[in-house]
């Protein structure tokens, strides 16, 4: 009868053992993310408040109609 081979088995580093720590954790977030089926996505409906349209103004500075050097206008027409 033969004797089953000895088996040596590999000592891993400290590093080796966080980096497939990491990427295990990482590929399992991955695979919750694939499998979460919530429609998160936003759809607007067109509407829109008066109080959302002077909110969206006042981050709107005036337009200035003097050029300074270096600036690029572009003319809608």
């Amino acid at each position: 009868m033969k004797t089953l081979p000895t088996l040596k088995f590999n000592t891993f580093s400290d590093k080796q053992k966080l980096f497939i720590d990491q990427w295990l954790d990482s590929w399992n977030i991955i695979k919750e993310l694939k499998n979460d089926n919530i429609d998160d996505e936003y759809i607007p409906d067109g509407s829109i408040t008066n109080e959302q349209i002077s909110n969206l103004k006042s981050l709107v500075n005036p337009f200035d109609t003097n050029l300074k050097a270096g600036e690029i206008r572009l003319n809608r027409k």
